[in-house]
C-alpha cells in the first residue's frame, strides 16, 4: 500500500513539472521574443496605414487597401523576432502566431511570394480562426500579386472547406472576393459578394469603401438608381476624410445624372460651404456651373465657368481648369453653336497635363479640340477667300472707301489699345513695391505671383507698353524703323475725307495700315481658281460636321454648296454620294433616291454608284464600272498569286493606287505593301539569306559586348567608393573607369544594298514622318532599325577590348561587400527577332505565328524550365513550342502544343488535353517569340554556370543576404525547386556574420555578368556578383 502511494505521488510530481516546464517555455517564449516582435509589428503597421493611396473615385476602389512603403525597418525586425521563435522556441504555443505575423510582416514589406509560402504554412498547421485568417491573407496576398483567378480559387475553397466560420473574417473573405470579382469584371458577382459581406462588417471605416465600391459597379451597370442609394449609404459609418468627400460627391452626380437637379446642387453647396472641405471649394464651384449647364441653364454657367477661371484668391489645379474650359467649350458647341468659339475652349483644356486615371469618361478634350479646331480652321479660310471673292467684285471706288475704312477702325483699335497701355506705365512705384512684397508674402502664387496668370499678362503688357513687341534679336531699333510696332503711330482721315498723320502723344512716324490686295483675285482665272478652293473648303467641312462632329444636317448644307458650282473635278461626285448616304443613315430614303439618280445621271460610270447601289436595294453588278476599276478592286488584282507580275511591278502598283488614294489610313497601308513588295524584290537578288543571318549575328554580339562592358564600368565606379580598397586595388579599378570600347568596323558586312532596299528605306522614312498615327509605325520602325545604313565607326575587335578590361579584375581581393559590384539591369529597346524579320524577306513563306493558337499547358517564370519540360514533352512525341509573353510587366515563358488556324480547333484540343495536363480551356495566340522544341535543345553557355559547377574558387551571383542561417536555407531551398544551383557562403560585414544565397559558379565576372541575364524575374534586377571565398554551406 505505502508502495503504491509512492508510485502515484512521483506520478503527479513528474505532471505538474512537465507543465511548470510547458508553462516557463510559453513565458520565455513571449516574453523574451514573441512581446517585442508583436510591439516592432504593431509600430510598422501604424506607419504603413497612414501611408494611404491616392483616392481615385473614377475607378473601382480598393476596400482592403494595398500595403505602403513606410514601416519597413519594423517589419524586418518582426520577423527576424519571429524567426527566432521558430528557430528556439518551437515547442512554445506562440509557434503560429509567429508565423502568422512573420507572413504579414511580410505582406507590408510588399514580398508577397514569401508572404505566401507562410500564409501557406499557417494554413496547413493551424485550426480555427488562425485558419481562416491565413485562407484571408492569402486571398489578400494574391490580390497585390494580379493572380485573381488563383485568389478567387482559393478564398472559394476556404469557404467551402471550413463549415463554422468566425463571423468579422468570413465578412473580410466575402469583401476580399467582391474586389477580386471586380477586378475580372464580374460585376454581378462582385455585388453579390458585397452585399453577404456587409452583413457581418465589424469596421466602419471597411463598410464604407465595400459600399463606395458598391455604388461604383452600379454605375458601371447603368443602374444610377441603386447606385445613388448605395453612395448615400456611405454617410452612415465613420470614414476616412477622402472616402466622406467623395461619397458625397458622388451621391451628387448621380442624381444629377438622374435629373435631380436641385438635390445635387444642394449637395455640392453644402459641401463649399463646410470648413473641412476647403481645400475642395474649386472643385464644387466647377460642379455647381456643371450642374446649371446640364439643367439647362446655360447663362448662368457660363458666368460661374468664367468667374471661377478668372478668380485671383483660388488657386486652381490643372484638373479643373481643363474640365472647366471643357464645360465651356459644351455650352458653346450645343446651346449657342458657336463652333469657334468652342474650339478654343477645347483647345486650352486639352493643353493641360493631366493622368488620364484622373479623368471622367466624358472628357475627350484632345479629339474635340482636333475636330473643332479643323471646323475653326476651315470657316475662317471659307469666310477669307469669300472676303476676297468679294473684294473682287467691288469697283475701284468701293475698293478704296473700304480700305479707308479699315484704317479708321484700326486707328480706332490702336487708340484703346494705347490708352490701356498708358494707364498701365502710371502704375506707381509705390504701388509697384506693395504688390511685390505683397507677393512675397504669399505662398497660394508662389513667389512674385510667378503662378498668378492675371499679375504675370498684366506685367507683360507693361513691359510692351514700354518697349513695344520688337523682337529679341540684335540690331533691334534698326528692324523696329523699318517695320513698325503695334504701338506706332497710322495714318488716318481727317473731316475732309483725305489722310493725315496721327498727332499726339507717341510721336510720328508710323505705317500705314492696309490690305494686302496682292492676295485679292482681280482676273478671271484667279477668281476661278479661288472659287474651286472655295467648293474644295466646303467639301472638308462637309465631312468634318459628317464623319468626325456626327452632324449630317450640318454636312448636307456644305455639301449642297459644292453642288452650286462645277470646276471639271469630281467633288460633286463625291457630294452627291455623301448627301446620298447621309439621307440613308437618317431614314431619308426618299432624298437619298434623289441624290443618287442625280449621281447616275451626271457620272453613270462613277465608282461611287456601286458603292451605295446595294444599301438602296438595287443590283451591283448592273451598276459596276467597266471602263474604271475601284481601289478595293485593284488592290486585290495586285494580291492574287497568278498575276503574272514581279515583286518590283507589284510595288509599283501599290504605290500608283496610294498617290491616287485620299484616306491617309488607306495610303499609309498601301505604302506600307509597296515597301514590302520592295523587300521581296531585293531578297530575289540574293543568292541566299546567310549575309542577313551574319549581320544580324553580328549586331546581337555587339550589342551583348557593349551592355557587358558598360556593367563593369559601372561596377568600377562602385567600387572606387569603396574606402577600404589598397592602392594597388584602387588603381586597377580606375583604370576601367577609364577604359573606353572601340566598336568593331562591320558595315562592310551590312546586307542591305541596292536599289530595291534604298527604295524600301524610302518609303519606310516617308511613312514614319507624314503617318505618324498609321497602325503600321509600329512596323514601320522596326524595319528601319534593322534597314538603316550603319555609320562606319573604325573600330577595333570588340572581343580584345572586353577581355582586356575583364583582365584587368585578376587580383582583385575576396570579401567584396554586397553592395560593391552591381549588375545594371538591361533596358535595350526591343528589335524584331531574327525569325520574323527573315520571315517577311522570304515573303512570309511558311509558318506565320501570328495567325495561328496554341493549347498552353505549363507557364514559368523560367525560360530553362520551360525548354526542360517542353523537351520531355517532345519525347512523348508532342509538337511543342515555348512562347514569351510579357503581363504585368512580368515575363512569362509558356508551353503549348499544336498549331491551330483558328481559336475553335484549338479549344477542341485542350478539351481533348483536359484530364492529363490539366488544361483550363486556356489557348493563345503565337506571336514571333515561339520557338519550336523538336529535340534536345542545346542550353546557352552562359547558363551552364547557373545550374551546375564544379569550381574550386569562383565568382557567384549574389541574390540574399541573411543574418539567420534558416532563412537563408529556406531561401536556397526554393531556387533549387526552380531549377537554380543555389549555394550559400558566409561572409563578415562590419563585424556581423551573415549568410549569402547565391546562385552559378563561374570562372570569371564576364561569365557571371553574362549568366545574371539569364536570371529569371525577380532576381534578374537586384544581383550583385562576388568571388566565393568560404566553403559552401
Amino acid at each position: 500500500m505505502r508502495k503504491l502511494t509512492y508510485i502515484l505521488l512521483f506520478s503527479l510530481l513528474l505532471t505538474g513539472c512537465s507543465g511548470i516546464k510547458q508553462g516557463w517555455r510559453n513565458f520565455n517564449a513571449y516574453y523574451n521574443t514573441f512581446y517585442n516582435t508583436k510591439q516592432y509589428y504593431s509600430l510598422g503597421l501604424d506607419q504603413n496605414l497612414r501611408q494611404t493611396p491616392e483616392f481615385n473615385p473614377y475607378r473601382p476602389i480598393r476596400v482592403h487597401l494595398p500595403p505602403g512603403s513606410a514601416g519597413s525597418n519594423d517589419f524586418q525586425r518582426a520577423i527576424e523576432g519571429g524567426s527566432s521563435i521558430l528557430r528556439d522556441h518551437e515547442n512554445s504555443k506562440y509557434l503560429l502566431p509567429a508565423i502568422f505575423v512573420i507572413g504579414r510582416s511580410y505582406y507590408y514589406r510588399s514580398e508577397f511570394f514569401s508572404a505566401l509560402e507562410k500564409f501557406q504554412e499557417l494554413e496547413r498547421l493551424a485550426e480555427g480562426k488562425l485558419r481562416e485568417e491565413a485562407f484571408f491573407w492569402q486571398g489578400r496576398t494574391y490580390l497585390e500579386l494580379g493572380n485573381y483567378p488563383g485568389g478567387i480559387q482559393q478564398l472559394e475553397y476556404g469557404l467551402d472547406g471550413i463549415d463554422e466560420w468566425d463571423p468579422v473574417v468570413l465578412s473580410n473573405v466575402r469583401l476580399l472576393l467582391a474586389e477580386m470579382y471586380t477586378a475580372v469584371e464580374n460585376y454581378e458577382r462582385a455585388i453579390s459578394f458585397l452585399e453577404a459581406g456587409l452583413q457581418t462588417v465589424a469596421d466602419q471605416n471597411l463598410a464604407g469603401r465595400a459600399y463606395f465600391l458598391k455604388g461604383q459597379l452600379y454605375e458601371e451597370m447603368d443602374l444610377d438608381v441603386q447606385a445613388l442609394a448605395a453612395f448615400s449609404s456611405v454617410n452612415e459609418f465613420r470614414v476616412d476624410f477622402d472616402l466622406e468627400y467623395h461619397a458625397r460627391k458622388k451621391e451628387a452626380e448621380t442624381a444629377r445624372r438622374l435629373g435631380y437637379y436641385s438635390q445635387a446642387e444642394t449637395i455640392f453647396r453644402r459641401l463649399e460651404r463646410d470648413d473641412k472641405f476647403t481645400s475642395f471649394r474649386a472643385e464644387m464651384r466647377y460642379e455647381i456651373a456643371r450642374t446649371e449647364q446640364l439643367s439647362g441653364n446655360h447663362v448662368s454657367a457660363v458666368l460661374r465657368y468664367r468667374e471661377l477661371l478668372e478668380d485671383r484668391t483660388v488657386v486652381l489645379t490643372p484638373l479643373i481648369i481643363a474640365m472647366t474650359n471643357y464645360g465651356l467649350a459644351e455650352v458653346y458647341r450645343d446651346a449657342y453653336t458657336d463652333y469657334t468659339t468652342a474650339a478654343e475652349y477645347f483647345s486650352r483644356a486639352a493643353s493641360q497635363r493631366i493622368d488620364a486615371q484622373l479623368l471622367p469618361s466624358h472628357f475627350k478634350a484632345t479629339e474635340m479640340a482636333e475636330s473643332f479646331g479643323a471646323y475653326a480652321r476651315l470657316r475662317a479660310e471659307i469666310a477669307r477667300k469669300d472676303s476676297l471673292l468679294g473684294l473682287s467684285e467691288l469697283s475701284d471706288e468701293e475698293l478704296e472707301r473700304f480700305i479707308l475704312q479699315v484704317q479708321a477702325d484700326e486707328q480706332q483699335r490702336l487708340e484703346v489699345e494705347q490708352r490701356s497701355s498708358r494707364e498701365l506705365v502710371r502704375f506707381s512705384p509705390e504701388e509697384e513695391l506693395l504688390a511685390t512684397e505683397s507677393a512675397g508674402e504669399t505662398s497660394e502664387f508662389g513667389f512674385l505671383n510667378i503662378s498668378n496668370p492675371a499679375v504675370m499678362n498684366e506685367a507683360s503688357l507693361r513691359f510692351q507698353a514700354v518697349w513695344g513687341d520688337r523682337p529679341l534679336a540684335d540690331n533691334w531699333r534698326r528692324s523696329a524703323v523699318l517695320s513698325g510696332s503695334r504701338f506706332d503711330q497710322m495714318i488716318v482721315l481727317d473731316d475732309e475725307g483725305g489722310q493725315t498723320d496721327l498727332a499726339g502723344e507717341a510721336g510720328s512716324g508710323g505705317l500705314l495700315a492696309r490690305v494686302d490686295l496682292g492676295e485679292i483675285p482681280f482676273t478671271a482665272e484667279a477668281r476661278e481658281q479661288m472659287s474651286s478652293e472655295l467648293q474644295s473648303l466646303y467639301y472638308e467641312l462637309g465631312n468634318v460636321f459628317f464623319l468626325t462632329l456626327d452632324m449630317p444636317d450640318s454636312a448636307a448644307i456644305y455639301y449642297k454648296k459644292v453642288l452650286e458650282q462645277e470646276f471639271g473635278n469630281n467633288l460633286s461626285e463625291m457630294a452627291l454620294f455623301s448627301l446620298s448616304e447621309l439621307n440613308l443613315l437618317m431614314d431619308r430614303e426618299e432624298e437619298a433616291n434623289y441624290y443618287f439618280e442625280r449621281l447616275q445621271e451626271k457620272s453613270p460610270n462613277s465608282v461611287y454608284l456601286r458603292r451605295i447601289a446595294e444599301r438602296l436595294g438595287f443590283d451591283p453588278d448592273d451598276y459596276s464600272n467597266l471602263e474604271q476599276e475601284t481601289t478595293a478592286e485593284r488592290f486585290s488584282i495586285l494580291q492574287r498569286e497568278d498575276n503574272g507580275m514581279t515583286h518590283a511591278e507589284l510595288a509599283a502598283g501599290f504605290l500608283g493606287l496610294a498617290e491616287a488614294e485620299r484616306s491617309r489610313q488607306a495610303r499609309a497601308l498601301l505604302m506600307f505593301e509597296a515597301s514590302q513588295s520592295y523587300m521581296r524584290a531585293a531578297r530575289e537578288e540574293m543568292p541566299s539569306l546567310e549575309p542577313i543571318r551574319h549581320w544580324l549575328s553580328e549586331k546581337e554580339r555587339i550589342d551583348r559586348v557593349q551592355r557587358e562592358f558598360e556593367t563593369l564600368r559601372d561596377s568600377s565606379r562602385v567600387m572606387l567608393n569603396d574606402p577600404t580598397l589598397s592602392e594597388a586595388e584602387m588603381l586597377r579599378w580606375q583604370q576601367i573607369a577609364q577604359r573606353e570600347l572601340q566598336l568593331p568596323e562591320i558595315a562592310s558586312v551590312f546586307p542591305f544594298k541596292g536599289a530595291y532596299w534604298d527604295s524600301t528605306r524610302s518609303i519606310l522614312g516617308r511613312l514614319e514622318t507624314e503617318y505618324q498615327t498609321s497602325d503600321v509605325i509600329p512596323r514601320v520602325r522596326i524595319l528601319l532599325s534593322e534597314l538603316r545604313i550603319p555609320e562606319s565607326t573604325g573600330g577595333i575587335d570588340s572581343e580584345s577590348a572586353i577581355v582586356s578590361a575583364v583582365d584587368s579584375l585578376e587580383g582583385v581581393t575576396a570579401g567584396m561587400r554586397s553592395d560593391q559590384i552591381e549588375i545594371v539591369p538591361d533596358t535595350e529597346a526591343e528589335t524584331m527577332p531574327e525569325r520574323a524579320f527573315t520571315d517577311q524577306l522570304d515573303g512570309a513563306d511558311g509558318l506565320r505565328f501570328t495567325d495561328s493558337y496554341s493549347v498552353s499547358l505549363y507557364s514559368y517564370l523560367s525560360e530553362s524550365r520551360a525548354l526542360r519540360r517542353a523537351q520531355e514533352l517532345a519525347a512523348e512525341s508532342f509538337e511543342v513550342y515555348v512562347c514569351r509573353f510579357d503581363v504585368e510587366n512580368r515575363t512569362y515563358w509558356r508551353v503549348s502544343t499544336g498549331i491551330y488556324s483558328t481559336a475553335n480547333e484549338a479549344l477542341t484540343e485542350a478539351e481533348r488535353l483536359r484530364e492529363p495536363y490539366d488544361v483550363q480551356n486556356f489557348i493563345q495566340r503565337m506571336n514571333n517569340s515561339c520557338r519550336a522544341i523538336e529535340e534536345p535543345v542545346e542550353i546557352p553557355q552562359e547558363l551552364t554556370g547557373l545550374f551546375s559547377a564544379e569550381n574550386e574558387s569562383s565568382f557567384t551571383i549574389v541574390l540574399y543576404s541573411f543574418t539567420d542561417v534558416d532563412n537563408a536555407q529556406r531561401t536556397a531551398n526554393h531556387l533549387r525547386e526552380i531549377g537554380l544551383r543555389a549555394i550559400i557562403s558566409q561572409a563578415r560585414v562590419d563585424n556581423q556574420l551573415i549568410y549569402r544565397v547565391s546562385v552559378g559558379q563561374f570562372t570569371s565576372i564576364s561569365e557571371a555578368i553574362s549568366g545574371s541575364a539569364y536570371l529569371p524575374e525577380p532576381y534578374s534586377n537586384q544581383n550583385i556578383i562576388v568571388r566565393i571565398v568560404h566553403s559552401e554551406i
